[in-house]
């Protein structure tokens, strides 16, 4: 009998979608014709132009005003109940609901947290006919949104997450230390980097500026270091790829967690001038490339390219 798995995702931050995607891509190899998979993001089916223009908005704040974004972020962490706050989303909630209905789906994995409080509106306490789970996409700083709920399996990236909801009072044989479903490609590809050449870069050196690329695991598993801000997929990606990173910028909340993760286990370094980033990849490979090397032993430890394959494993093997 087919797996039915519906996978619920936003575009609100790009870590929620490549998650999604890399569910998708997991499940798609693992198991084949053995499950039927869809993955809906219902603010922007419900919603439309709206929903696009919420999402610009949203994007503008995180990097023009990131400090009230920081302050939002604190005040949706303090509430309890979020079910009840999102009456004005009825239209979703209708959506969702008649979704859940057409597909019949065995498991429902969230990788945006506010369906798991839109489900608990629509099922009103009875008993779910399918199993929930939670894809967890941030990293330490976790939103107390994404735990105050009902739900039956909490995925999330590293051991260090899985603390945080510990402490949280989530229950341990509800959360899975299993990693962030980047895409399966990175674990077909395995290791493509050489060895880093010591010294000073040659000025007249020739750069390579690339735009939108699809080739994005291969780059990262050829790289020796990625500069980026703290975004969820990057750096869950560049975890994957075992390439260690240069942050450059933090949006207060959820990306301060990533960025924790890269320092707190020496996987790289937080510089947010050109002149500390300068200072930093200069620092990172002199003396025979003696702290690149520090990083790449520690990184490797926390990696897990293999996570969306294993996540597919998990979520074919639940039962009703």
């Amino acid at each position: 009998m087919e797996k039915r798995i519906l996978i619920l995702t936003a575009g609100f931050g790009e870590g929620h979608n490549a998650a999604a995607r890399g569910l998708r891509d997991g499940l798609a190899v693992v198991a084949g014709k053995a499950a039927v998979v869809e993955v809906h993001d219902i603010f922007a089916e419900t919603f439309g132009f709206v929903n696009n223009w919420v999402r610009k908005s949203y994007l503008a704040i995180i990097n023009r005003a990131p400090r009230a974004w920081g302050r939002f972020y604190e005040w949706l962490d303090r509430q309890e109940n979020y079910g009840g706050q999102m009456g004005w989303l009825f239209l979703a909630r209708a959506r969702l609901s008649h979704l859940l209905l057409r597909f019949q789906p065995g498991v429902v994995v969230s990788v945006f947290p506010a369906y798991p409080h839109l489900i608990e509106t629509i099922l009103g306490g009875a008993v779910p006919p399918f199993r929930r789970v939670i894809c967890v996409t941030d990293s330490i700083t976790v939103n107390a949104i994404w735990y105050r709920c009902q739900n039956d399996l909490f995925l999330v990236p590293n051991e260090q997450t899985g603390a945080v909801l510990a402490q949280a009072g989530v229950p341990e044989a509800q959360v899975k230390v299993a990693g962030f479903p980047v895409a399966p490609k990175f674990a077909e590809l395995g290791e493509l980097r050489n060895d880093p050449v010591a010294g000073r870069a040659d000025v007249g050196r020739e750069m390579e500026i690339v735009g939108w690329t699809d080739q994005l695991p291969r780059k990262m598993l050829e790289s020796h270091l990625l500069v980026s801000k703290a975004g969820g997929a990057t750096t869950q990606e560049t975890i994957a790829a075992r390439c260690p990173m240069i942050v450059n910028q933090i949006v207060p909340g959820q990306e301060e967690g990533n960025g924790r993760l890269i320092e707190e286990t020496r996987s790289g370094v937080i510089a947010t001038t050109p002149a500390a980033i300068v200072g930093a990849v200069e620092a990172a490979f002199a003396d025979n490339a003696k702290i690149w090397r520090e990083w790449s032993a520690n990184i490797s430890r926390l990696s897990r390219p293999r996570a969306s394959l294993e996540i597919a494993e998990l979520l074919l093997g639940l039962g009703p």
